[in-house]
């Protein structure tokens, strides 16, 4: 059975654009569920880059902890925090995330 997380990490992979850097952003600690998603889901000759993946057909994605500074340049971020309340520091980390995105 899957966790929210990793539901939310397949749905995520499923509905992608692929002309676009998806960003998936989690806990620290789900964050390690959802690379473990992501790693298996891809294609075997893609590689890693720091918190990237790289496919063959060049399509980027991207897991980060909602901690850490967001990136630069557009995304289509996915929030996946399984299903549990977010604390204000969270939250705000979210939408420091969510503006980057909008850019």
């Amino acid at each position: 059975m899957l966790t929210s997380v990793q539901e939310c990490a397949c749905k995520a992979l499923d509905t992608r654009n692929p002309s676009r850097h998806l960003v998936i952003i989690a806990s620290a600690e789900d964050a390690k569920q959802v690379r473990g998603i992501v790693g298996s889901s891809i294609p075997p000759d893609s590689r890693c880059v720091g918190h990237s993946w790289v496919l063959p057909s060049g399509e980027r994605i991207s897991i980060f902890p909602f901690s850490e500074k967001p990136i630069r340049g557009a995304f289509d971020l996915c929030i996946c925090n399984g299903g549990r309340e977010l604390s204000t520091k969270e939250r705000e980390e979210i939408t420091k995330w969510e503006a980057a995105a909008n850019g």
